[in-house]
């Protein structure tokens, strides 16, 4: 166990809340049990209208270590930024409210950091799905850690590999906040949207393959949303960060560009299940940018079976894509 000065955190643990209420105990259990004990938990209600409030401020009362802040809705990245700007120690980590973690996910991920000289340290994920539980702890001796340079951490998160796009599953130096780094306000996806600007700011990433992050799946979080113009925050986000990443690093630019087709057939995708978009200008749109760019996608390594076949089929048929789409959900 990791052990420090109590009145001088380790580790801010940042984690915004938003009704989340049935899930908070499984997260701030998993949290308050960290085997670095020198920890502490910023917990950010943005407005919450589900009673989560006063759950937090439950928990505050039982465990000095918990800081609790209300504040009006502005969304996960708004929370994120406060929670950070609030944050007391000198490395921070973020965790969804629905989610847990390792026991072992802060000391872990500390440990790679002084042993590599990393900015960042970073953890895989296990998929939990809801109603489903995990053990409070696995057996990361097997487990495997390296050191790679941005433009390389960059290239396998875009390749849907490892370290993981998401924010949650990194451990981070305060001096990137410090230094003016925020979240975009108002948007979804965020994560994909500041992969560069995280990355791009650090020398040298720490990837540890541990499953140290419990992704919980549930109805009705941002990722399981139907459609709306919302959706399209997907598209801006990799747009955002193709500009940047090709400037910086135009080794990229092919695994960027399935990337930009990729989030058009998600927006897509969400559309025809909608079935309220058929035939408007929003749909054509994306399915003559899906047209347009699929030779140059086609072999792409990210390009898989399901999505080479409907893309084929979109080639041939849109009234069939939307059938044959409906029948795979």
């Amino acid at each position: 166990m990791i052990q420090g000065n109590a009145a001088q955190p380790k580790v801010s643990i940042v984690v915004p809340v938003y009704n989340s209420k049935q899930y908070l105990a499984r997260c701030l259990d998993s949290l308050l049990r960290q085997t670095v004990s020198d920890i502490e938990v910023v917990l950010v209600d943005d407005g919450s209208t589900d009673g989560s409030s006063l759950t937090c401020d439950g928990w505050a009362d039982i465990d000095s270590r918990i800081r609790v802040i209300h504040k009006e809705n502005g969304g996960l990245s708004d929370a994120r930024n406060c929670g950070a700007l609030a944050a007391r120690a000198p490395y921070i980590a973020f965790v969804d409210s629905d989610d847990s973690v390792d026991l072992d996910f802060c000391e872990s991920l500390l440990r790679d950091i002084e042993a590599t000289g990393a900015d960042i340290a970073t953890c895989d994920v296990v998929d939990v799905e809801d109603g489903c539980e995990l053990p409070d702890h696995i057996d990361a001796s097997h487990c495997t850690v390296e050191v790679v340079t941005p433009v390389e951490a960059l290239r396998a998160s875009i390749a849907s590999g490892l370290p993981r796009i998401w924010v949650p599953t990194r451990l981070y130096k305060k001096e990137l906040f410090d230094n003016g780094f925020l979240f975009p306000v108002g948007k979804t996806y965020e994560d994909a949207a500041t992969i560069v600007e995280i990355f791009g700011s650090v020398s040298s990433i720490s990837v540890s393959n541990a499953q140290l992050y419990h992704y919980r799946h549930r109805a009705g979080s941002i990722t399981t949303q139907p459609y709306t113009p919302k959706a399209h925050d997907i598209i801006d986000a990799w747009e955002h960060t193709a500009s940047m990443a090709c400037e910086m690093y135009p080794e990229l630019k092919e695994d960027l560009d399935f990337r930009l087709y990729w989030a058009r057939c998600v927006v897509l995708d969400r559309m025809i299940a909608s079935r309220e978009m058929n035939g408007t200008p929003e749909e054509k749109e994306l399915v003559s940018y899906i047209r347009a760019h699929f030779e140059s996608v086609k072999n792409n390594k990210q390009m898989t079976k399901a999505r080479f076949v409907l893309s084929k089929v979109l080639m041939l048929s849109l009234p069939l894509y939307r059938c044959v789409l409906r029948v795979m959900k």
